[in-house]
């Protein structure tokens, strides 16, 4: 449900710029193959000039070729570099307003809350890396695959069994590419939690607001010790992390090393039975470690981007699915009186009650002085007044009218 949200939320808010850079990835999923077929053709001719064959019209029509798919891959590669810039400033100014304007519209006892405005910096940190990073990847996945399909068709097309072996072999490298990817970013997001907690007993200690606190309450050693076990257990889990994320992609490395071998193994074999040729060989076998490299490296971290912003996105909905409140005029203004009846308020079912049964009536023209011990609420009972809070029980009543009436 993550990703259908996340390609929505792109496609809708972008359109035109996520349809441009979807058919460019896409259309230059091609270009290894074509590579291959060009440059092949290219030297295959100059090795025939070489030979003895004279210059004629073909040649002339391959070197041209040549150029002219360098250029146009070159201009491609810079374009696309461009769309994804603007792609990556669209999602951010899209994506800010909206946050802006939710944040507006939200209670102010919803802002309050300490778990709500975590919340809403989570949400704000991850805009634009985590939608941009994900539609780039998925592109990147998908750009990928067309790579490795096109290219392994190239291949069968002189060795049927070994094409189907080399794209079968790499089903394994791509779930172990997708495993690994969610397993290191959930050990990453228990990392940056333990993080978190330490940085904050840091500040406990060191911060120069904490200083009052310091010196009035002993509590020095005890922070110190949930300091000194927080960051040994960080460190412990990075450390686990890097193991298990070291150990994958060697694993991984390994098995592409290998299907290295027996491709170039059955390249350079079907070049000596002349099935192949020499531009063939040459060029299909610096593809082939091109993509091997891109399906060790570049997949890994797709996959890594595309677990993260799942994970960033139920935060996002959770978020977007929070209460809404509409914005009202100031209704206190022409009030002539205002009456609480039997008000009570607490901040959550769980706590107890601020005010209890308040009874109070407030007249236009008069002056009052509410006073009261720390946590009484008095500072609540104004906040009711205002409407920042809503959730109370009992009645307030403002009279807007000197003969009383509502």
């Amino acid at each position: 449900m993550e990703h259908k949200h996340i390609i929505q939320n792109v496609f809708l808010r972008q359109r035109g710029i996520a349809a441009c850079v979807f058919v460019m990835q896409v259309v230059m999923g091609f270009f290894p193959a074509v590579y291959v077929i060009v440059y092949a053709a290219f030297i295959d001719n100059m090795v025939s000039m070489v030979n003895g064959k004279n210059y004629d019209a073909s040649t002339g029509l391959v070197i041209v070729g040549t150029v002219g798919f360098s250029a146009f891959q070159y201009l491609c590669n810079a374009y696309l570099g461009y769309k994804k810039q603007k792609l990556r400033l669209s999602i951010e100014v899209v994506e800010k307003e909206l946050l802006m304007k939710k944040v507006l519209r939200l209670p102010f006892l919803e802002m309050e809350d300490a778990e709500t405005y975590d919340l809403i910096n989570h949400v704000k940190r991850g805009i634009p890396e985590h939608y941009y990073n994900y539609y780039t990847s998925f592109l990147g996945v998908i750009n990928l695959a067309v790579s490795v399909i096109s290219v392994m068709v190239i291949i069968m097309r002189h060795s049927l069994g070994i094409g189907i072996i080399a794209t079968l072999a790499f089903c394994p490298i791509f779930v172990l590419s997708i495993k690994g990817g969610q397993e290191d970013y959930s050990e990453l997001s228990r990392f940056m939690d333990i993080a978190r907690r330490t940085e904050s007993y840091e500040t406990m200690i060191s911060s120069e607001t904490k200083s009052f606190e310091r010196a009035l309450f002993p509590f020095g050693e005890w922070i110190l010790g949930k300091w000194s076990q927080s960051f040994d257990r960080g460190a412990e889990v990075y450390l686990g992390y890097k193991r298990k994320s070291y150990t994958r992609i060697k694993t991984m490395s390994f098995l592409i090393k290998l299907l290295l071998c027996v491709i170039i193994g059955f390249i350079l074999f079907l070049t000596t039975q002349k099935k192949v040729s020499i531009g063939v060989c040459t060029i299909l076998m610096q593809q082939v470690i091109s993509l091997s490299q891109r399906v060790t490296w570049d997949l890994y971290m797709y996959l890594y981007n595309i677990t993260a912003a799942t994970e960033y996105q139920k935060r996002y909905d959770q978020m977007y699915a929070l209460r809404e409140e509409e914005m009202q005029g100031d209704i206190l203004a022409d009030a002539h009186k205002i009456v609480f009846e039997d008000v009570s308020f607490r901040y959550k079912e769980n706590m107890p009650y601020v005010l209890r049964h308040l009874n109070l009536t407030l007249e236009k023209g008069k002056s009052y002085a509410i006073v009261g011990e720390n946590g009484a609420g008095k500072s609540t009972l104004m906040k009711i007044l205002l409407g920042f809070y809503g959730e109370y029980e009992g009645n307030i009543w403002v009279h807007r009218f000197a003969d009383s009436r509502n």
